[in-house]
């Protein structure tokens, strides 16, 4: 008698692995896409002695354009609005920390007029946005 042994297919099927790692690299890309326009393009103030954060989470901001135009995130908003979106947000959290992202070429007047609709919604923890000189 003679046994043949059937040939046997040992080798795994890569196939559904490859499609997960397309749609991870997809996916990753189109959030790191969603975050980047996140914001208003601005040119942010250089100070000597800023300290870069951790993280941003957590936080509401909004963008101060040269123009004196306000955003909330790429949003914009008008000067009224800033007061009520400030009052809703430390409903649920007084002490709500609020991002300011203000154009180095901003006039002082428009980052007065934010820091005023910020106070009048209840919005007292204002952070600044610079950066470290890069020299």
């Amino acid at each position: 008698m003679d046994w043949e042994i059937p040939e046997s297919n040992d080798d795994p099927d890569l196939t559904p692995m490859i499609d997960i790692v397309f749609l991870l690299i997809v996916f990753f890309m189109t959030v790191a896409n969603v975050i980047s326009s996140e914001n208003v393009p601005i040119k942010i103030p250089v100070a000597d002695q800023s300290i870069v954060p951790e993280s941003r989470e957590g936080r509401l901001i909004f963008t101060i354009t040269a123009d004196g135009k306000f955003f909330k995130g790429s949003a914009p908003v008008e000067l009224e609005e800033i007061t009520t979106l400030v009052a809703a947000s430390v409903q649920s959290d007084p002490n709500l920390p609020i991002l300011l992202r203000i154009d180095a070429l901003t006039p002082y007047e428009f980052t007065q007029q934010m820091m005023s609709a910020c106070s009048e919604g209840g919005g007292y923890n204002l952070i600044f946005t610079n950066q470290q000189d890069p020299t």
